[in-house]
């Protein structure tokens, strides 16, 4: 990492030191900072290593740190910085969707004590796995791509349960969308996961192999695109319907609730982008 970066992330950190953490404002904006710094460290980090740079910036934080863990798993422990990146994107979500979400003073600070130490961790291992990475085969990058894109494909699975909307019920796109393969991609993300368990005793990529992760690619593309559309107008992805922010108490009535639980997703159904608990004090 060049020093002109590295002082564009000390910019960052000094941007959030200068903001006092004293109402509801200043903590808003400063998590926003915060979140920057990670973004920006993630998506950097994964180009410098060889990510396809388009597809890491069609996701959020979380995605990235999945796509990087699949990488630097290879050489080294990630999930020590899970909780970390976990914390960043439900302050983060919890902040985008509930216009009065409070982030916790003592939360961004423990955030901002730790994002040098995974700057630094991150830097380190992603040289290492660059290095690594030039004496890769091609079963090998075959096998690291192929997870990647199968992780965001059981993301998609996870949002959408088992059966994809195949007619679109939104009128924000020029034309219905008739027909989306949701179950081929099931069947393609099945085969390649036997594949990948047979790799090392293949003697070769087979052309099936490649025809089913190009399948993988463009299918989770065309997907995540309509969502990404989808919820740019406030709309279901899943089923059409708007998405609404709701709070109820958590408690026997209103007067002696004893926390709020925060949702962000669809009113028809159960698509959720953020829902969160609050205890009161």
């Amino acid at each position: 990492m060049s020093k002109q970066f590295e002082g564009e992330y000390e910019e960052i950190l000094e941007n959030f030191d200068a903001i006092e953490l004293d109402n509801i404002t200043s903590k808003r904006m400063a998590q926003q900072v915060l979140y920057d710094y990670f973004q920006k460290l993630t998506l950097e980090i994964g180009i410098s290593i060889g990510l396809n740079k388009e597809m890491l910036q069609g996701g959020h934080l979380n995605s990235r740190w999945i796509t990087l863990k699949r990488c630097l798993n290879s050489i080294t422990q990630t999930q020590d910085w899970d909780s970390l990146i976990e914390k960043m994107v439900k302050i983060r979500n919890a902040t985008s969707h509930i216009d009065y979400f409070i982030p916790q003073s003592s939360e961004l600070k423990k955030i901002r004590e730790e994002a040098p130490k995974f700057k630094e961790w991150i830097i380190k291992f992603a040289k290492e796995y660059y290095k690594k990475s030039k004496n890769f085969t091609f079963k090998e990058k075959f096998y690291l791509f192929s997870q990647n894109y199968i992780s965001v494909a059981e993301m998609i699975f996870k949002d959408y349960g088992e059966d994809y909307p195949l007619e679109s019920k939104l009128d924000i796109f020029p034309e219905p969308i008739s027909r989306i393969p949701y179950h081929e991609l099931k069947k393609y993300v099945k085969y390649l996961n036997q594949r990948l368990k047979e790799l090392a005793k293949l003697d070769e990529i087979t052309r099936d192999d490649l025809e089913k992760l190009i399948a993988i690619v463009e299918t989770t593309a065309f997907i995540k695109g309509r969502e990404e559309i989808s919820l740019q107008s406030s709309k279901c992805p899943r089923c059409g319907g708007e998405i609404k922010e709701t709070e109820a108490p958590i408690g026997s009535n209103d007067e002696y609730a004893q926390g709020i639980y925060y949702r962000v997703g669809c009113e028809n159904c159960n698509y959720v982008i953020h829902e969160d608990t609050v205890d009161l004090p």
